[in-house]
């Protein structure tokens, strides 16, 4: 699920928000949030506990470095990176620029249309000589492709014969012949013209893109039946193929004006405690005070004492909140909040089980129809309602791309380990330096 917002202000209406239905990738889902029956969230007491601000960055200050790629911003809020991808082996490659950063899912995706010169040459995933491909499904849109294999350079760290998803693959059967898309009522293609970016690079924090309807497809009598892959054949997370600076991550964002900004310059810094420029005890951070996600990649979130299960997710382009004292928007917006002049709305956050620590920050809630007719591309006080198909399966909030202006906000892999002072991490988590 991901809201993003596609298109012009003109005629705006808030898109829906559907769940990860024959898809992998998810977008702010997790992998097994279908399975999950109940909206209530439950967290432990958090009073009594140490509480900490979340350090505030007016400038990203990210020196150029092996182990960083620079993060521009399209519109809306799209936090956009630039990657090489290769023939395995070889020397045949090109540079793909506008790959959507999105902590929400797992997997690389790139769009076929901007693959010219690798056109047909990455190879093909296949069973007994058939292809592989998968229905991706995010909020809005959806990713049809192949899965096939290729050198991707992250800067200048390359993950070798990395599997990805080609979407719109000319290879493949038409995606009607799948119903792909149509399932969750009326997705749509994530052409690049539509959607604004060119891929998504998906580096949540878990290893595999678990969830997911897969075909085997005959691209000779252009036919697909549904397949199940083994691990080895799902997508995987692309930061754990990198030779080194491979057990988190950390995105840099500058503090952007209340009212929005024109251009802004971020960073993705790979690697935790790998390199003097992701140290997280640079700042004091330990074990102690990151807080530590469930399996559905949740942290607890508490506004005026009540406790909702959240996602910090860079690949949705607005905050949600189950509650907030601020209006809606009317008829043209209805699940959006518009608020003038600007509400500052508090909140802390906290490991999803047996906090240590209370981390305190704000959110700022402006109005949605007056700041979008702005046409920026960074806005942080975009903030709508959480949609009831999104509260259904256990998130009450999502923290999206305008929570991470000002911030820098590091993320562990399961099972990779981050070295601290104090002890191995291996679980997934976020700290805040």
């Amino acid at each position: 699920m991901k809201i993003l917002i596609i298109g012009k202000i003109t005629g705006l209406v808030l898109l829906s928000i559907a769940l990860t239905g024959c898809g992998g990738g998810g977008g702010t889902g997790d992998a097994t949030a279908s399975s999950v029956a109940t909206s209530n969230w439950m967290s432990d007491p958090i009073t009594g506990l140490p509480r900490q601000d979340i350090t505030v960055y007016t400038q990203s200050n990210i020196a150029p470095a092996d182990n960083v790629l620079p993060i521009t911003v399209g519109r809306t809020n799209k936090f956009l990176v630039s990657l090489t991808v290769c023939v395995p082996g070889s020397n045949l490659c090109q540079t793909v620029d506008k790959i959507m950063v999105d902590t929400g899912s797992v997997g690389l995706r790139i769009h076929a249309s901007v693959l010219p010169v690798l056109q047909g040459q990455l190879p093909l995933q296949g069973q007994s000589g058939k292809v592989i491909a998968q229905c991706a499904t995010f909020g809005n849109f959806y990713t049809w492709g192949s899965l096939r294999a290729a050198d991707v350079g992250f800067g200048a760290h390359k993950a070798s014969a990395l599997p990805v998803q080609v979407y719109d693959d000319p290879a493949l059967p038409a995606v009607s012949s799948t119903g792909c898309g149509t399932q969750i009522g009326g997705l749509i293609d994530a052409d690049p013209a539509a959607v604004q970016f060119n891929g998504v690079l998906g580096i949540r924090g878990t290893r595999l893109d678990e969830l997911g309807t897969f075909y085997s497809c005959q691209t000779s009598g252009k036919t697909c039946s549904t397949t199940v892959l083994t691990d080895k054949e799902l997508l995987p997370n692309p930061i754990i193929n990198l030779p080194q600076d491979n057990n988190g991550y950390q995105i840099v964002m500058p503090s952007i004006p209340i009212d929005g900004s024109s251009q802004v310059t971020g960073a993705l810094v790979l690697g935790l405690n790998t390199q003097s420029n992701n140290n997280l005890s640079q700042t004091g951070t330990s074990a102690s005070n990151m807080l530590a996600l469930d399996s559905k990649q949740r942290v607890a979130l508490y506004i005026d004492g009540v406790s909702y299960g959240a996602l910090i997710d860079s690949g949705t382009s607005v905050n949600t909140l189950s509650t907030t004292n601020v209006p809606t928007c009317g008829a043209s917006a209805p699940l959006a909040y518009c608020s003038s002049p600007i509400t500052m709305q508090p909140i802390q956050l906290a490991a999803a089980v047996k906090p240590t620590i209370v981390l305190v920050a704000s959110l700022y809630i402006g109005n949605w129809l007056n700041l979008l007719a702005t046409n920026l591309p960074a806005i942080g006080t975009l903030t709508a309602k959480t949609p009831s198909t999104v509260v259904a399966n256990g998130v009450q909030s999502i923290l999206g791309a305008p929570f991470f202006y000002g911030k820098r906000i590091s993320f562990g892999i399961t099972g990779q380990t981050v070295q601290t002072n104090n002890t191995q991490v291996t679980n997934s988590f976020v700290a805040f330096n």
